[in-house]
């Protein structure tokens, strides 16, 4: 079971529409992230390590790759205007 910084992260990447698929608990990937977007979107899905030497260093991953697509997302629609 990851720390309470990694269970925030992954409950604001729940929040903000990303697809949270939770493992067997059999490794250290406790979850995998899909991007809202879809596969197409910007990024290929990413583990969540359940077991990390730093909870906060799993959580900052996280939410360093929500901000991305983010990023991407808002980019690609001022490409559109």
């Amino acid at each position: 079971m990851p720390g309470k910084h990694t269970r925030a992260a992954i409950k604001e990447l729940e929040d903000a529409g990303w697809k949270v698929t939770y493992t067997s608990g059999r490794a250290h990937a406790f979850a995998r992230a899909s991007c809202p977007g879809g596969p197409g979107c910007c990024a290929p899905p990413f583990s969540i390590n359940g077991t990390p030497d730093v909870d906060e260093h799993e959580a900052q991953k996280i939410r360093r790759r929500m901000r991305q697509h983010n990023a991407k997302v808002t980019e690609r629609q001022e490409g559109e205007d």
